[in-house]
Parts: C-alpha cells; structure tokens; sequence
C-alpha cells in the first residue's frame, strides 16, 4: 500500500508536469517582441553614440598630429638656413598661406613617386587641404639683439570641414642664432 501510494502520487505530479507544459506558450506575442526591441535598442544608444565619439576624437587626434608634424617640419626647414636667407624667408612669406601653396610640398607632389599615382596624390591634396600656415619672427632685444630672434610656426586646420568656425591651431617656436663668423 505503502508502494501504491508514492507510485500514484509520483504519477500524479507527472500528470501536472505534462498537463503544465502542454498548455503552456511556446512562443512570444508580438508585443512582447516589439517591446524586447524597443528595451535592446535604448540599451544600445550609449554604446553607438560612444563610438561614434571615439571616432571622432580618433580624427581629430590624427589632424592634430598630422599639423604638429607640418609645423616641426617647416621649422627644421627654417633652422637649416643661415640667419640671413632665414630671417628673409620668414619676411617674404607674411600672412596665412595654405600648405598647398608651400613650395617644397607642391615640388614633393610633383615628384615622380606621386606623378604616378594619382590615387597617392589625390589622398595627400584631401587631407591637407585644409591646412594652413603662417610664420613669424619676433627680433631679440637689448645685447642679443641682431645674434637671434624667435621663430614661431603656426599650423592651423578645420576640426569639423564643414565649419569655417571649427579652425583650431598650433604654434611651435623656437630660437634662431646668429652663426659666428
């Protein structure tokens, strides 16, 4: 008896088990659906707008580090000069020119490595186009007056190339010596 009684009761509680899972949804109403969509995509935002922010930051970084390299470069250019040609060079470039127009870039674009390729070419004049350079010159004065003066390189750049008002810069300087004769 004792047997026959846990046996039916197992059997039972089997029964329910089966009954449950045989009337039981086996898949999910539309509105649920739409709604696990809706709860996913809020969840993603963040994620998405981080991104694209890093990108973003990423760009600017590169823009940043590409104007820096212009500017170090133009300076070692300058400093390779004697004081003279260097301090009449400065005077003969005033104002904000594009770094399309610097002479020595537009004879590297004309090298036959980039005469070539047009695709190199076409890569180099959209990346750079934007960029823009400016040199001055700041005299010593009191007993050093005439033996150094500063030099500063200015490259500027559009952060955003859609807005004129995005432009952000960066000035290098340093000191030209007089050589001694």
């Amino acid at each position: 008896m004792g047997r026959e009684f846990r046996r039916s009761t197992i059997m039972s509680s089997i029964n329910k088990n089966l009954h449950i899972l045989a009337t039981s949804r086996e898949a999910m109403t539309m509105l649920e659906l739409l709604l696990g969509i809706v709860i996913f995509s809020f969840a993603m935002l963040p994620l998405l707008w981080m991104g694209a922010s890093t990108g973003k930051a990423a760009y600017s970084v590169g823009k940043h580090m590409m104007a820096g390299q212009i500017a170090a470069g133009q300076i070692d250019r300058l400093l390779s000069l004697p004081y003279e040609d260097c301090k009449k060079k400065i005077e003969e470039t005033p104002g904000e020119k594009s770094v399309m127009d610097d002479p020595l870039f537009t004879q590297i674009l004309s090298h036959p490595t980039f005469s070539a390729s047009n695709e190199m070419r076409n890569d180099l004049e959209k990346s750079f186009k934007n960029f823009k350079f400016e040199w001055s010159k700041k005299e010593a004065s009191g007993q050093e007056q005439g033996t150094m003066f500063e030099i500063a390189v200015k490259i500027s750049w559009l952060v955003d190339e859609g807005d004129l008002n995005s432009r952000q810069s960066i000035v290098l300087r340093t000191i030209k010596y007089k050589e001694l004769q």
